[in-house]
């Protein structure tokens, strides 16, 4: 705790990270604006968010994404706010910010400046210290014509939508300048270690250090500064797989063949100096050319397990298993791209060797897939030009730009290509039925139930699956939810 200015009473975690994040927005805008701007700080509620969320349509979602933990925090931007910042930036520093997309570029890392790294200081040791991390910047969508047309409810825009799908599990915190609002939201885990971190004196002068006195607004913003790409795998963990849309495109994350029905959990990305421990070995493997853009990029599938006979028994023919993923993973890159772009995909049928120079700078995609049987380890090798054309064909010129002059790395651009993904595509993870209903209208949100599982203890999870799930639904339904407690 640090005291009251009257020295009689305590202040408490929240007060401190308030006032962290309103002196380092003090900070930041005086930097973009050359003058002194009062900012007022408090913690909010979901509901708040969800009364003014129409005011954020067309604004900015700045989200900061940790290589092991996903998403961590994010910055939430209403469109005037921007436009005034862009404006002043303009005026303030014409000199190194020529043009409006630049300008709009700097605003969002300025603003946020390292307000980001709040979420990523590692107390686990015995000094306070950053881990890596990476910002993703993301326009919001939503047109209100999209809204319900009976209720006016503008929360079922895929873009808000997915908005309050974040803050629906986040700590936010609100702030406001000269007219403006904004919310920083923390994921709940993350803001209750903040908070209870920030009672000890070392974390708070290491926060304040971090966060406070070391921003260089002209210096790239590359998260921690710690990453080489060149020394290391650089690695991504998938934290919530439905929410991994990108995967999507290449294994599918649901898809059957002969009476059988697979169910995909993606686990990582990974950018690999060695691919070595990648390619081991595979019990099958297959090749597949893919035309985008008339240009033909060729992609890798393995399975590292079960073994052959298993496997086999599990899925039918090989070819019959991977021309329906591909079928169905075929589909939602042609509704994402455009059918005009897309082209053919060569399937080879015959078993394939897998060696380090058969793609140009590899990009694996590692995924579990799950059968009421069994459960598959397969990985996919990406080349990295693959990425780079969807990028070209998917993302906004904003987004692009963001890119280019922030001087990202490949993970970041596969990172920043699954938001965008994820937020277009939003309604996507809720079924027709459910998404019309007119009760989850009202309520706003839904959670799916693989991501409401999560939320279970290990105990309280076996006692719903012995006494409701397994009795109700049967062993197969829940081994392909991917309900393990129970059998563990």
């Amino acid at each position: 705790y640090e005291r009251s200015a009257d020295n009689t009473r305590p202040v408490d975690s929240r007060t401190i990270l308030n006032r962290i994040v309103a002196q380092t927005l003090q900070t930041n805008l005086i930097f973009m604006t050359g003058k002194s701007i009062a900012v007022a700080v408090r913690h909010g509620g979901y509901q708040d968010l969800e009364r003014e969320i129409t005011r954020f349509r067309a604004g900015y979602l700045v989200t900061a994404l940790g290589e092991s933990g996903g998403r961590r925090s994010a910055l939430l931007l209403p469109p005037d706010m921007v436009a005034f910042l862009v404006e002043t930036i303009l005026r303030t520093h014409g000199a190194t910010v020529p043009d409006e997309g630049l300008a709009l570029v700097r605003c969002l890392e300025w603003l946020d400046g390292n307000l980001s790294r709040l979420g990523f200081i590692d107390d686990t040791s015995e000094e306070p210290h950053l881990r890596e991390f990476h910002r993703v910047v993301i326009p919001i969508t939503g047109d209100p014509t999209t809204g319900d047309p009976t209720t006016g409810d503008p929360t079922t825009d895929d873009g808000l939508g997915s908005v309050l799908w974040h803050a629906s599990d986040s700590a936010l915190v609100s702030f406001t300048f000269e007219g403006f609002a904004g919310y920083l939201m923390f994921d709940v885990e993350v803001h209750r270690r903040l908070l209870r971190s920030l009672q000890r004196e070392k974390f708070r002068r290491a926060a304040r250090s971090l966060v406070l006195t070391e921003f260089l607004p002209d210096a790239p913003s590359t998260g921690s500064g710690a990453s080489k790409d060149e020394e290391r795998d650089i690695h991504f963990t998938i934290d919530r797989s439905h929410e991994f849309t990108l995967g999507r495109l290449f294994i599918p994350d649901t898809f059957g063949t002969g009476g059988r029905t697979f169910h995909t959990v993606y686990e990582h990305v990974v950018l690999p100096r060695n691919y070595r421990e990648w390619m081991e070995s595979p019990v099958l493997s297959r090749t597949v050319t893919l035309e985008i853009s008339g240009e033909s990029f060729p992609l890798v599938y393995t399975v590292a397990e079960p073994e052959l006979e298993e496997l086999l028994e599990v899925i039918g023919t090989p070819d019959s298993f991977y021309q329906a993923l591909l079928t169905r993973g075929l589909a939602n890159l042609q509704a994402i791209v455009g059918e005009s772009r897309i082209g053919r995909a060569r399937y080879v049928t015959e078993q394939t060797v897998v060696h380090p120079m058969d793609l140009e700078e590899p990009i694996v995609l590692a995924a579990r897939v799950h059968t009421p049987a069994t459960t598959l380890q397969m990985v996919v090798f990406l080349p990295r030009a693959l990425i780079n054309i969807l990028c070209e064909a998917i993302l906004s010129p904003l987004e692009i730009l963001y890119l280019q002059r922030s001087g990202r790395n490949a993970l970041v651009s596969i990172l920043s290509l699954n938001e965008v993904l994820f937020h277009r595509g939003f309604s996507d993870l809720l079924p027709g039925s459910v998404r019309n209903a007119s009760e989850l209208r009202e309520s706003g949100i839904t959670v799916p139930f693989h991501d409401l599982v999560e939320h279970f203890g290990k105990a309280d999870l076996k006692v719903i699956t012995q006494n409701f799930l397994l009795p109700r639904l049967g062993e197969d339904c829940v081994r392909l939810s991917n309900v393990q407690a129970a059998f563990v």
